[in-house]
């Protein structure tokens, strides 16, 4: 999971230099925009009797680190948060999970959501999507 939020990160960063190239356009249509994460997580074998779910993720979150935006935020903050999300252990059960590096990601499904810890265990697909919302707005006359 840590591998594939990083890439979802940095594509998202390719995406975000793109829209503020054409925001730099005299005749460009995109006055805003946003990009936002979902995650859904999959567990055909445990849920392969429930017809439902055949097919289908069984959980969908928008991860807590997906603050992505345009700002006036310096390059060293976004480096340093990316250095704190990226390579930072946040495994706070250190007592119980004895040596193991949890990404963040793992620690949001943990901590910010309603999974079980069987449901985490039970993870066999996930799902990265960077989505991005174009935006305009005029004045009209």
């Amino acid at each position: 999971m840590a591998r594939k939020t990083k890439e979802a990160f940095a594509k998202a960063e390719i995406i975000e230099k793109y829209l503020n190239e054409q925001m730099q356009q005299l005749d460009t249509f995109i006055s805003d925009y946003e990009i936002d994460f979902r995650v859904s997580l999959w567990a055909e074998r445990k849920y392969e009797d429930i017809e439902e779910l055949q097919g289908n993720s069984f959980f969908e979150t928008k991860p807590s680190f997906a603050f992505y935006k345009r700002s006036d935020t310096s390059q060293s903050e976004i480096d340093e948060h990316k250095q704190w999300l990226f390579e930072e252990n946040h495994n706070e059960y250190p007592q119980i999970f004895k040596g193991q590096h949890h990404c963040y990601l793992l620690h949001d499904l943990i901590d910010h959501t309603y999974l079980s810890w069987q449901d985490i265990v039970d993870i066999e697909e996930v799902w990265f999507e960077v989505i991005v919302i174009v935006q305009n707005f005029s004045t009209l006359k």
